[in-house]
């Protein structure tokens, strides 16, 4: 912007277009300076989207053939901070669009490496600006569809995971400014409940989780679960939290269909339409589920966490999850008859009769 607006005059320089660039994630923003007879005559931001893993070469190789490609023609020096991929077949299907020659560089010094370093200042910027103005515009549609009192400028979410009723795991995951924040995640080990028990093991995760994170909590809490888990987390947190002038938010994502639970309101807010709040909301839910079955997978990895159901013919996680909502531990698992195992959803004779049987000789 400075030199834009005192027109600095860099004779040495000539005609040149200068390309710097940041990405981040899936995402690349683009700054060029124009030059010209040594003049700044101008700049250009440009954003793309899911640029995949490609490498840094590669992705100015597409940047600058896009660029060219139609209306914008070259001037006879491009500098960039790496030289893009088949540099010399670019320079020369360039030289074609100018009818000249085309010189692509990444300089080391001097005034040209100056204007990349600023180049790439300036392409952080942008990509910031925009990313704040994006978020900004979301977290106030995110306000409007939940009914909420402010606009979140930051949100957390927990999650529980669990094989049986003494091997559950819980975890936390933190969003703001536009991004998953790793560096406040939290997870643990269900300690203090038996048996499968949602809510106590909310309540107990909420409760841990809290105090680790020194009584801080985002503006929007995230509950994976019904109304039922949302009452739960408001009396934890109220708990927890009652020196706090402004309690956080509280909504509860439950799914098939996806929706949300409010502790303002008795109605559920569709989640299936495809906004982007809605997207928004199931993607932290999603994240905390995922970070939370990770923790899970590594425990069990080590041989910290196993099932006495692993293992056995049949027995996916969904009838294992059928059993202990049933019969509420492993103990009244291994207690229960073959007829009593049979009458539970997703079993029969002969299955109760393998599980039953797996389970006397573990014992």
């Amino acid at each position: 912007r400075a030199w834009e607006s005192q027109n600095v005059v860099v004779p040495e320089l000539g005609d040149v277009d200068v390309i710097g660039f940041y990405r981040e994630g899936r995402e690349v923003s683009f700054k060029m300076f124009f030059v010209r007879n040594g003049i700044m005559i101008g700049s250009k931001d440009f954003f793309l989207r899911n640029v995949g893993d490609v490498s840094d070469r590669e992705l100015i190789r597409t940047f600058i053939m896009q660029l060219y490609s139609r209306d914008i023609i070259p001037p006879s020096g491009i500098v960039t901070a790496v030289l893009p991929e088949e540099s010399k077949s670019l320079e020369k299907w360039l030289g074609g669009r100018r009818e000249g020659v085309v010189k692509i560089s990444a300089p080391r010094s001097g005034r040209k490496k100056d204007l990349v370093a600023m180049a790439e200042e300036n392409a952080v910027f942008a990509w910031r600006e925009k990313k704040e103005m994006k978020t900004g515009e979301l977290m106030e549609e995110l306000r409007q569809r939940l009914g909420l009192d402010r606009r979140p400028q930051d949100i957390g979410a927990f999650d529980v995971s669990t094989i049986s009723g003494r091997e559950a795991v819980g975890a936390f995951v933190y969003w703001a400014g536009g991004k998953f924040r790793k560096e406040k995640y939290r997870r643990l080990r269900i300690k203090t409940v038996e048996g499968v028990d949602d809510y106590s093991m909310m309540e107990e995760i909420i409760g841990r989780i809290i105090a680790n994170l020194e009584g801080y909590m985002p503006d929007l809490v995230i509950i994976d679960g019904g109304r039922g888990h949302l009452e739960t987390a408001r009396k934890v947190i109220g708990a927890k939290l009652r020196a706090l002038k402004d309690l956080p938010m509280l909504v509860a994502i439950a799914k098939d269909p996806d929706r949300a639970f409010l502790t303002t309101s008795d109605e559920a807010v569709d989640l299936e339409d495809k906004s982007q709040s809605s997207l928004l909301l199931k993607g932290i839910r999603d994240e905390a589920h995922r970070f939370a079955i990770s923790y899970h997978r590594k425990l069990r990895e080590k041989g910290l966490l196993h099932s006495p159901l692993d293992g056995i013919p049949g027995i996916g996680k969904k009838r294992r999850l059928a059993l202990l909502r049933v019969f509420g531990s492993m103990e009244s698992v291994r207690s229960a008859s073959v007829e009593e195992i049979e009458k539970v959803k997703g079993f029969n004779r002969k299955l109760a009769e393998t599980l039953a049987s797996a389970l006397r000789r573990a014992s």
